[in-house]
């Protein structure tokens, strides 16, 4: 297998594979109002009808947008030296460091991309297709606007792995695999709806989750960051968040 079928077959499977089959885990526990307890806005679920145009619309934008940028991504990657080797992976510690440097990366392109769409003349045309998710649920992380599946979505994320190249710092095919695992988990969590105490990354780094995200879909601003605050509380765009009360129901689910 060529490295170019390599690069574009591995990454294809992991950024939709891991989307679709997290949509379809969250979806379940939507149906079901399992884990009705974490629920952030209580009792309140997205439309059905408004999941299914989500699901059309993030088929498209994955056919025709993200399937190309996944097959023209490699000759860069490839002049810049990455490493598609699958028995000479990087370190541990080195896995670990780079993807927290893609993290801190991806924040802050994302945080002012986002931030530009909800300028007026951008939200009304553009970011305005997101918000329509009121009430967020999983599938919603990747509805979007074409121009923004590109520039808000899908160019923070390689923005990490192409600087680390572009110096000269190697960075193994394994480890960006790595990493797209984590943000589609993370984007997945942020627009779930449920504010699962332990998960990963939002609580273990300093108590986020999926309440901040929830909020800016509730106010339509504010909040702009992915993984991390601090960009919003520099710039003063927090949102403060509020304690919903758990529904009696769910109380008494236990769930």
């Amino acid at each position: 297998m060529s490295d170019h079928i390599l690069f574009f077959v591995g990454t294809t499977l992991i950024l939709m594979g891991t989307f679709w089959i997290g949509v379809a885990i969250y979806t379940w526990f939507d149906k079901k109002k399992l884990f009705a307890r974490y629920k952030i806005q209580p009792n309140k679920y997205a439309p059905a009808k408004l999941v299914k145009k989500a699901a059309r619309s993030i088929l498209i934008n994955q056919t025709f947008i993200l399937l190309p940028l996944i097959f023209l991504t490699y000759p860069t990657f490839a002049y810049l030296g990455m490493n598609f080797s699958l028995s000479d992976w990087s370190p541990i510690w080195v896995i670990a460091l780079q993807i927290v440097f893609f993290m801190l990366i991806e924040d802050f392109v994302f945080y002012w991309a986002h931030r530009t769409f909800h300028r007026p003349s951008l939200y009304k045309k553009i970011h305005k297709t997101h918000h329509e998710f009121v009430v967020p649920t999983a599938i919603a992380a990747l509805y979007a606007h074409p121009l923004e599946f590109v520039i808000a979505n899908s160019l923070p994320v390689m923005a990490g792995p192409f600087l680390l190249c572009l110096v000269g710092v190697p960075v193994h095919l394994g480890t960006l695999w790595i990493w797209l695992f984590v943000r589609v988990l993370e984007t997945l969590d942020g627009h779930s709806g449920y504010n699962f105490k332990l998960w990963f990354p939002h609580k273990l780094i300093y108590g986020g989750g999926a309440q901040p995200h929830d909020e800016h879909h509730s106010k339509f601003n504010g909040n702009f960051g992915s993984f991390f605050h601090h960009w919003d509380k520099i710039h003063g765009s927090t949102l403060e968040t509020k304690r919903r009360p758990v529904s009696p129901k769910a109380k008494a689910s236990g769930l």
